[in-house]
């Protein structure tokens, strides 16, 4: 009776496991920060904000206790957002500019994460909503009635296929003009398993990284012979997210000396 009781205990334990990975896989997990918003009707919401990229759902609350009213804000309605990310311990801006969703097929105004600004553009960064990701594989089995001493003979062919379920984002940085128009710089697929892991698949089959250098090159205007200088030097991968906002901080150290 009691070997049963624990069979029973481990296997409620490994399924809750499962279920908060799961759950996490979609952000309902994601924390309350304190923070500000500022709405498209000019009036403002300052409180805690969640804000869960991977489903682009704005939650407000006056405050963080259990009896304060939660509040479910479309992007659309907002303007601008702001606050502290207690977990990385970073101050974190947002604006909506008004962009087609090839991921949904929608127009509207969106969020968007301000990661630089520079004189005559700017670049920012935007997660797509987490959707369901299934990759299939096939295989070949031939099969001969030699083997099995039947006549006439002919070969048989069997297809096996597998399938493994999982999530797909994008992160993508943006060029925003002074017209107000946002363009993409670099899209990097992100896919999290069933079990909570992060994986990276940017160099695996379709999910290929895309650059856009010749908007770079556009934007860098008589800078880019100097960016061009620092990628070769230090060996930064241009498909690599963490090695653009690199370069991107490189830019606005040129524009600041030509400033003084």
């Amino acid at each position: 009776m009691y070997y049963k009781q624990l069979v029973l205990a481990i296997i409620l334990i490994s399924l809750s496991i499962c279920v908060t990975a799961q759950f996490d896989s979609l952000g309902l997990n994601t924390p309350w920060n304190e923070g500000t918003l500022n709405l498209s009707d000019h009036s403002t919401l300052s409180g805690f904000i969640q804000y869960n990229d991977k489903q682009s759902v704005v939650k407000f609350r006056r405050q963080i206790d259990d009896d304060s009213e939660e509040k479910t804000l479309d992007e659309s309605d907002i303007q601008e957002m702001h606050y502290f990310d207690s977990e990385n311990s970073v101050n974190r801006r947002f604006a909506t500019f008004d962009y087609y969703q090839d991921d949904s097929g929608t127009k509207g105004y969106v969020l968007f994460e301000i990661i630089e600004e520079f004189r005559n553009f700017a670049v920012v960064s935007r997660y797509s909503s987490v959707s369901a990701l299934v990759k299939r594989s096939s295989r070949l089995n031939t099969i001969s009635s030699i083997a099995f001493g039947y006549s006439p003979h002919y070969t048989a062919h069997q297809i096996n296929y597998k399938r493994k379920a999982g999530y797909k984002q994008t992160g993508d940085l943006f060029i925003v003009d002074q017209e107000g128009q946002v363009s993409l710089l670099l899209r990097v697929y992100e896919i999290e398993k069933n079990n909570g892991k992060q994986k990276k698949v940017s160099a695996i089959g379709k999910f290929q990284p895309r650059f856009n250098e010749s908007l770079f090159r556009k934007h860098a205007n008589d800078y880019w012979e100097a960016l061009e200088d620092y990628i070769m030097e230090r060996k930064l991968n241009l498909e690599d997210r963490m090695d653009v906002i690199d370069v991107l901080n490189f830019y606005g150290r040129l524009e600041s000396k030509e400033d003084k």
